[in-house]
């Protein structure tokens, strides 16, 4: 039989008492009552549908937000971690366009005039077109780079900034190839009648996790690691037999 930890209640839960197993690295909730402990009445979560489950926030976290507690559905190294809302994700994503941006035309103006010098034409619109194709080459180039970034550590130049993270969801790791068809859905759905697939999917289909439809198609989980644990850290994720 497997070894279990027991884990005090820690201030912001909602009167559920859980159990971590060691061996095979899920989580169980057993009610409070059964503990001596108050009972404090759960709703019916919309994502696990138990109402023996505690809600999908279930610690205290930073500006009165709650991180994800221990209950069934739950991997192990997800529990402690502040998902990370629609605001902040926009943000990321605007913030990385800007750089790709900035990026590709400043290797416009450096290497511009070069490649055209090297191209035989006289025509002002062709040296205009050169230019503009070395700007989106540099562009794609630098996109690629950055979802690269983002397959191997789980960062992009601003997620690290705004300490935003990508990982996978049913097992502790980072996203790797999963990104790369996150990363082509998206432009998919971007390319059809101007995003508004794109939205659809973001907006309508976000669960109390803050995952839509393309983050749990490729088994994706984006977190906050400034107001919650970061489980692809190793101390923080050594920090969670602390919390279990």
């Amino acid at each position: 039989m497997p070894e279990r930890y027991e884990r005090a209640p820690l201030p912001g839960h909602y009167g559920e008492a859980s159990q971590w197993s060691v061996a095979d690295n899920s989580a169980s909730v057993q009610p409070a009552a059964s503990r001596g402990m108050p009972q404090i009445g759960a709703p019916i979560d919309p994502v696990f549908g138990s109402a023996q489950s505690v809600p999908a926030y279930g610690y205290a976290g930073a500006m009165g937000r709650r991180t994800v507690p221990a209950m069934p559905g739950i991997p192990a190294h997800i529990v402690a971690t502040m998902p990370v809302g629609l605001g902040r994700r926009i943000l990321v994503h605007l913030l990385d366009a800007a750089l790709i941006i900035l990026a590709s035309n400043i290797v416009q103006a450096l290497l511009g005039d070069l490649v055209v010098s090297s191209v035989t034409t006289t025509d002002p619109a062709g040296e205009d077109f050169v230019r503009f194709l070395v700007a989106v080459g540099a562009a794609v180039v630098i996109l690629v780079a950055i979802v690269v970034g983002i397959c191997v550590t789980g960062w992009s130049p601003a997620s690290a900034l705004m300490k935003v993270r990508v990982m996978r969801f049913s097992r502790r790791g980072v996203p790797g190839w999963q990104q790369l068809g996150k990363t082509a859905l998206e432009v998919v759905c971007m390319c059809f009648f101007f995003a508004i697939p794109y939205l659809v999917v973001v907006l309508a289909t976000r669960d109390s996790l803050q995952r839509h439809a393309i983050d749990r198609l490729c088994d994706l989980y984006v977190v906050d690691v400034r107001a919650g644990r970061d489980p692809l850290n190793r101390r923080s994720a050594a920090a969670v037999l602390d919390l279990m």
